[in-house]
């Protein structure tokens, strides 16, 4: 494919101009698959269109993902857990443990064994 034609979705919204060169945003990329996610809950799932916007879902995704395997400073950066929340965290699990109301002893859900000489 040149990049002298305009390339259009199914619905004729124009997804790269003539000329252009430059390679889709990752946010642009995003916005484009939340937008066909919303088009597919309007449609009726046997309509020919759903696989259709599920293809361009799942290119999109791919971009994506490739993009941030190439350029991983771009990647959205995770929320560092300080060490007060790892404490917080610790505690409130050892309050949940202490206030069990009894120990379960497993000969409580054991029925006594019975011998068969044979």
């Amino acid at each position: 494919m040149t990049t002298d034609s305009n390339i259009y979705d199914i619905d004729g919204e124009i997804i790269r101009k003539a000329g252009d060169v430059e390679q889709m945003r990752i946010e642009s990329a995003q916005q484009k698959i939340d937008s066909y996610k919303e088009k597919l809950k309007e449609l009726d799932p046997k309509d020919p269109k759903v696989s259709i916007y599920n293809t361009y879902i799942r290119n999109l995704q791919s971009y994506i993902f490739n993009q941030y395997l190439l350029h991983p400073e771009l990647m959205p950066h995770m929320q560092n857990t300080t060490q007060d929340e790892i404490k917080k965290a610790m505690e409130e699990l050892k309050a949940e443990v202490e206030n069990e109301e009894k120990e379960t002893v497993m000969d409580e859900y054991v029925e006594p064994i019975e011998e068969v000489n044979g």
